[in-house]
């Protein structure tokens, strides 16, 4: 499989469908203000890969995350309302927090489409883009590693597991032209 695309696919998914039109959970004041804090953090991180760049996304994940763990939990992790370093309390959530955390961010953003452009980026077309993002979609890797990512764990790396390699070359062979497949293989 071309180190390309595999390195894109790593990119979008380690750095860490959307919420819709509406307002989210209905949350206090004291919880909104948590939520805010946590949203202007997100949507302000420079990182070209982060998946809440958008003000919507950081919304979204800011203020499920206020509703799913509370504002009791997040003081114990060290996020208030004067903000706390999220990678550090992301490592003190149990797993059911971080799995529950990891749906609510999928929920959040458009990975398909982020991950769509990424592989557009690395010279296939939008069309064999989307199809592959898409093909991926239907796995389970994209949750697996989005979960490695918030949590910080660098073990963790699709691109070594037999079952992912295989999905990506099935994925690619549907999807990618002749020409795209020869490019990606280096050849």
């Amino acid at each position: 499989m071309g180190r390309r695309v595999v390195a894109a696919l790593m990119l979008v998914v380690l750095t860490t469908a959307g919420c819709g039109g509406d307002d989210g959970p209905s949350l206090s004041d004291a919880e909104m203000a948590i939520a805010d804090v946590m949203a202007a953090e997100l949507w302000a991180d420079p990182d070209p890969n982060n998946p809440f760049a958008d003000e919507e996304s950081a919304r979204c994940f800011a203020r499920g995350l206020v509703a799913d763990l509370g504002i009791t939990r997040l003081a114990e992790i060290g996020i208030t309302a004067e903000g706390g370093e999220a990678v550090e309390a992301l490592g003190l959530l149990d797993d059911a927090e971080v799995d529950g955390l990891v749906d609510l961010a999928l929920e959040c953003i458009d990975f398909e489409t982020i991950l769509a452009a990424e592989f557009a980026a690395g010279g296939i077309s939008e069309a064999s883009a989307r199809c592959l993002a898409g093909e991926l979609a239907e796995t389970d890797f994209f949750r697996s590693a989005f979960r490695a990512g918030m949590i910080g764990d660098v073990a963790y790396g699709p691109s070594d597991d037999p079952a992912f390699l295989a999905a990506m070359i099935g994925a690619a062979s549907r999807c990618l032209t002749p020409d795209e497949l020869r490019m990606i293989m280096g050849g």
